[in-house]
């Protein structure tokens, strides 16, 4: 039986990680159980292959740093935006459901910041 393995830009996904605030700890807890030591490789190649899962995540995490960007200009707003708590994340910050809630954590951080790019109403 093979396994399905995909690629991620490994520069993108430190660049998301470090503006996310998350360390290489908390990042392979978001992207589902993976150890420090392979999310450390994964950033360090010029390439890396992961399976689908992972591989979705991280664009997921990449998509919301960007996305942060665009509703928290500095890195103070930043931090305030990921440590606060969320009604529409039922009271959790975005930060504790990235890192508690794997891999679905990032879908729903996703989906509020796509709510709120939009101007769409919690």
């Amino acid at each position: 039986m093979s396994v399905t393995v995909q690629t991620i830009p490994p520069q993108k996904l430190r660049k998301a990680r470090v503006l996310l605030g998350l360390t290489q700890v908390e990042a392979g807890r978001a992207l589902g159980q993976v150890r420090p030591e392979t999310v450390s490789r994964w950033e360090n190649r010029s390439s890396s292959r992961v399976r689908p899962l992972h591989a979705q995540t991280s664009r997921y995490l990449i998509e919301i740093a960007r996305m942060l960007l665009s509703v928290a200009p500095t890195e103070e707003d930043r931090r305030r935006f990921l440590n606060s708590p969320q009604p529409d994340l039922r009271g959790k910050t975005p930060r504790q459901v990235l890192v508690e809630d794997p891999p679905f954590g990032a879908r729903q951080v996703y989906d509020l910041l796509g709510r709120i790019l939009h101007g769409i109403p919690s």
